[in-house]
Parts: structure tokens; sequence; C-alpha cells
């Protein structure tokens, strides 16, 4: 993988969890009139014990034990962590797998390479080639609005995060909070969320702004191009990041 200025990591970044998820077609079964992963409960163990080998070997199930797997298609049910730390760590439910890790373990190099292995993991876990539904990859990030010295999260929206909060006409009170979502269509297969909310932190007692940028492929793509969207979408959401930050606020990322 080659290494760009996207993949230089910020020494105060505001990251908080970035996540992969990959689906894929689940089968039809005649008998139950229901769509199935095929094999999955054989792959749990298959996969359980290939990523052992790399020290994965804390294992949580994610559901309620009464009820089956075929109730949480697309989410994860089981989880694979080191025992000594909360991330970076695998999730597994029926037709999902899922790739998760925090700023603290963060590179993108080192996130790189554990999708590279889960996926190998993934594979030789199923005895049936997994058809890929979609992917998408997200990034959470968090900041204090009083991280400049700024006291009102809209002002510090419009002049740090170029997104400006408007009241609408037809409404009356003051403008609180904002949440919303904007779409970007990228190509025919791929487009980009920015998942933006203001709100306040009760342990720490202060306001802040939560912000998701999602890159997602809504089309079948095939294994042998799932590298190159990787990258593609990886150097997406780094672009979004660094135009939508103003450099003050980026430096304080930096410093």
């Amino acid at each position: 993988m080659p290494t760009t200025s996207s993949n230089i990591k910020l020494s105060n970044a505001p990251l908080q969890e970035v996540i992969l998820d990959i689906k894929w077609n689940l089968d039809f079964d005649t008998d139950s009139q229901l769509f199935i992963d095929t094999g999955f409960a054989e792959a749990v163990l298959k996969f359980s014990s290939l990523v052992s080998r790399d020290h994965f070997t804390s294992f949580e199930i994610l559901r309620p034990e009464i009820l089956p797997n075929i109730a949480f298609n697309y989410k994860p049910v089981y989880r694979f962590r080191k025992p000594d730390l909360r991330f970076p760590l695998y999730q597994l439910g029926p037709g999902i797998f899922s790739i998760n890790s925090n700023n603290e373990h963060y590179t993108w190099e080192g996130y790189y390479e554990l999708v590279q292995k889960g996926v190998q993991f993934l594979q030789a876990s199923y005895a049936k080639p997994l058809v890929i539904k979609s992917i998408e990859l997200r990034y959470i990030d968090n900041v204090p609005i009083n991280i400049l010295g700024d006291t009102d999260k809209f002002e510090f929206l419009e002049k740090h995060l170029n997104v400006k909060a408007e009241k609408y006409s037809f409404t009356e009170g003051s403008l609180e909070g904002i949440n919303f979502i904007k779409k970007f269509k990228i190509n025919d297969t791929t487009f980009l969320n920015i998942d933006i909310a203001t709100g306040y932190d009760t342990e720490n007692k202060q306001e802040g702004v939560t912000w998701h940028t999602i890159v997602y492929c809504i089309e079948n793509i095939l294994w042998s191009d799932f590298n190159n969207w990787l990258n593609e979408a990886h150097q997406i959401a780094s672009e979004t990041f660094k135009k939508m930050i103003n450099k003050p606020l980026y430096d304080k990322f930096s410093n």
C-alpha cells in the first residue's frame, strides 16, 4: 500500500472510532421461506480458531442467547478481541463482518493490515464463496466546542467546520441543536454521507460536536476490487476531513 499524505496520523486527532462493515448476500431457504447465512454457525467456530492465532482470544456474544442467529441478519452477534485491549476488534454476524478500531490504536497502515487479515480469516471460515452486497467505511469524530476558546456552538460549526446551522423561518423559538445527514454521490457505486450533530457531554459537562464521515458502496463489487475500493474510500474520507476542518482547528489536532 503506497504511503500518502492522507496516512499521516494526527497527534491529537478527534477520532473516536473507525468501522468497516462488509455485508454479503444471504441465501433463500425454501423450507423456512427465510433468508439465511448458510454455514454461519460453522464459520463462527472456524473464525474463532483462526483469529486466536493473532491473539484475538476474547469471545463475546452480543445477542440474547435465547434468540437464534437468524433473528439478527446483518447485525453483529459475536465479538472477538484481545484480552487486554478494547480495540481493535472484529465483529461477525449473519451476512456481516465488522472491523473496529479507535484513535489510540489507529493508523491507516495498521488498520489496513487488520482488515486484510480479517478478510482472509473470514473467507477461510466459510465453505461457500461470499458475494459482497455492500461495504461501508465510517469515521466517527468528536470535538468539544471550547477546544479553541469558542462558547457558541453554531459559530464554532461555521467558523471551524464549515457547517452553517440555520433556524427555519416557519418555526418558533431559538435553535438549540442540529442533527442532520448530507448525502453526496461520488460515482455510480460510491457515496459519501456526512452525519453531524451537536450534543452535551454529561460526563465532561461540556457541549460538543460529533460527525460521521461515511463512504459506502451500494453495488456488488468483486473481492478482486476490494482493496482498491478500500484505499479510495479512505482517501475520500481523509480529504473530506482536511477540507472540512479550518487551519486553526487542524493545527490543534496536529499538536
